[in-house]
């Protein structure tokens, strides 16, 4: 599904269909829907959907073994939830990152 930058109802059915699909196991697809929502979201510095699209993207990116861009998003994710003042989603965040390690931004 395509999204304009901006669309809140296109960036809204996006995660939808995304939630939809990590509900049936269908991760072939849920995955790049939740990847754009993400990036869409960051695009726009919507904090409040970063925060919570970021938890589900790091969750997915570590049980795949994708260390790395799971650290990005984490640290991102932390700045989100920071921002709109979610203490438990930053401890949450923050026990994801502890799990994997975190390396200091290194790749």
């Amino acid at each position: 599904m395509h999204t304009q930058l901006g669309d809140r109802d296109g960036i809204a059915a996006n995660w939808s269909l995304a939630l939809i699909d990590l509900r049936r196991e269908n991760y072939k697809t849920a995955i790049p829907r939740v990847i754009e929502s993400f990036q869409i979201l960051r695009h726009l510095q919507r904090a409040d959907g970063l925060a919570i699209v970021g938890e589900t993207l790091a969750t997915l990116l570590i049980a795949a073994g994708i260390t790395n861009q799971a650290r990005h998003v984490l640290r991102d994710g932390i700045q989100a939830a920071i921002k709109i003042g979610n203490a438990d989603l930053i401890q949450r965040y923050q026990r994801m990152l502890d799990q994997i390690g975190d390396e200091g931004g290194q790749q």
